[in-house]
């Protein structure tokens, strides 16, 4: 099987996972869309508008998985949960999830979760709006920092601003922290009103999120 296959693979069960807790639903769903995956880039609409009619999902699921999909999208394969194997069982036992990537996920708490997406997605919308002025911002992280958790922030900075990730430990407060310093250094380079339209943007997408029952998004404004 493809390294692009097994991508897809990850970056679908990702969204799923967003879109619903339901195993049965999860499987089905991933299985139906299976049949058509390929050596090429998962499409992102194609998927959407596949399993919105599969499924018979509302809005409020369709944003979730679409959320789901596009931050997925954004990640290294090595960064994004294996897909189960109660998912794949009838396709391939061997690319199931091992013990070590459940217990990774499962000790992850929400709010790291939460601001991990919330930085992620606020840069991405940046790039799409505006790609010269994303370098910009990320030769500022690269070059400034943002306070604390700074060798967090410097991989993320070496990442261009794609993928942050925390230590399991770290706490609301840091979160908050660095999550509002964004937020400033973001406003000195399209102005509040614009930023202001991208992290509400943001936030409303995130509540959708399973994490966000244990901490709000709202929180990190």
């Amino acid at each position: 099987m493809s390294t692009t296959i097994k991508l897809n693979q990850r970056i679908v069960f990702a969204g799923l996972s967003r879109m619903s807790t339901d195993r049965s639903v999860i499987k089905s769903a991933f299985l139906h869309w299976n049949q058509r995956n390929t050596n090429t880039a998962v499409d992102i609409f194609d998927v959407v508008e596949m399993l919105v009619g599969y499924l018979g999902l509302d809005v409020s699921e369709k944003k979730a998985l679409m959320l789901g999909l596009h931050t997925a999208s954004a990640e290294l394969y090595d960064h994004l949960k294996p897909v189960p194997t109660y998912i794949l069982s009838d396709e391939d036992e061997s690319a199931g999830d091992s013990p070590a990537a459940d217990a990774e996920s499962k000790s992850q708490a929400a709010h790291a979760e939460v601001t991990m997406r919330y930085l992620q997605a606020v840069s991405l919308q940046l790039k799409r709006n505006d790609a010269n002025t994303h370098k910009e911002l990320v030769k500022a992280v690269a070059d400034e920092g943002l306070g604390g958790l700074s060798k967090e922030v410097s991989a993320w900075a070496a990442d261009g601003l794609n993928l942050i990730k925390f230590n399991p430990s770290v706490s609301v407060q840091d979160c908050q922290d660095l999550a509002h310093e964004f937020y400033v250094l973001v406003c000195d380079f399209i102005g509040p009103v614009d930023t202001d339209v991208i992290v509400n943007k943001t936030i409303t997408e995130l509540s959708n999120l399973d994490e966000a029952r244990e901490f709000s998004p709202q929180k990190l404004l």
